[in-house]
């Protein structure tokens, strides 16, 4: 047993949750989709980035970790996106 009296393992398990459900709702996105959602071009890139460099992870941890380090070179719009498939949470750790 650990000496420290916090645990924070049930929030550690929401996160990944909410993470890996963001992964799959963004990778099923179609260009047509992503052009809709994001009208601009650069933001559209950025998605794009994203979603390419988690789909080139080769495990759920390295993809959490790649989505968290590109959503922090993001515009407000992508996050906007992001968020809205994968909850306030994954925007919230940045």
């Amino acid at each position: 047993m650990s000496d420290n009296p916090y645990n924070f393992e049930p929030e550690a398990n929401e996160t990944d949750k909410e993470l890996t459900d963001c992964i799959s709702k963004l990778g099923a996105l179609s260009e047509a989709e992503i052009q809709e959602l994001l009208p601009d071009r650069v933001n559209q890139d950025q998605l794009n980035s994203i979603i390419a460099a988690v789909d080139e992870a080769t495990d759920d941890n390295k993809k959490r970790a790649v989505l968290l380090e590109r959503l922090g070179q993001t515009t407000k719009v992508v996050k906007g996106v992001v968020e809205k498939f994968g909850g306030t949470g994954i925007t919230a750790l940045l």
